[in-house]
């Protein structure tokens, strides 16, 4: 239990900084390279996944890349952000509120949701069942 709490909390403060990756970098892209709402969407998700993948990996977990874990991690994030990407093209396009106002109340969600299928298959089972074919990062105490 104390294990699942940790990696939580790591996890939170992981996904809070990629959170921060994220919204700075759709922003930059939207105001200062007039780049269309979607598309800047589309590249801030992607460089914030990269670097909560590999941030959780080495740091929370203690692991190695796997092909299928991170091929886990690209779904299991992939459809929470299409969830999200809707939740926003909806609530900004068809019921007029701002686009800042419209990420902020969707975070909470997504990242509940990405907590939970994350911590028990991309970063737990999965990662044990391929943890005698890698070797895995020995565990710091």
């Amino acid at each position: 239990m104390l294990r699942i709490i940790r990696n939580s909390a790591g996890m939170l403060i992981v996904g809070a900084g990629c959170w921060g990756v994220y919204l700075g970098f759709v922003h930059a892209l939207r105001l200062y390279f007039g780049w269309p709402h979607l598309a800047a969407e589309g590249a801030g998700i992607w460089l914030s996944h990269l670097t909560y993948y590999y941030t959780n990996l080495y740091i929370v977990f203690h692991q190695r890349p796997v092909w299928a874990s991170f091929g886990s991690s690209v779904l299991i994030s992939g459809g929470g952000w299409l969830g999200y990407m809707l939740f926003q093209w909806v609530v900004t396009d068809y019921l007029g509120v701002f686009a800042s106002w419209t990420e902020i109340a969707g975070i909470p969600i997504k990242t509940a949701l990405n907590l939970v299928f994350q911590q028990w298959f991309t970063f737990g089972r999965l990662a044990k069942q391929t943890e005698g074919v890698q070797g895995g990062i020995p565990k710091v105490a």
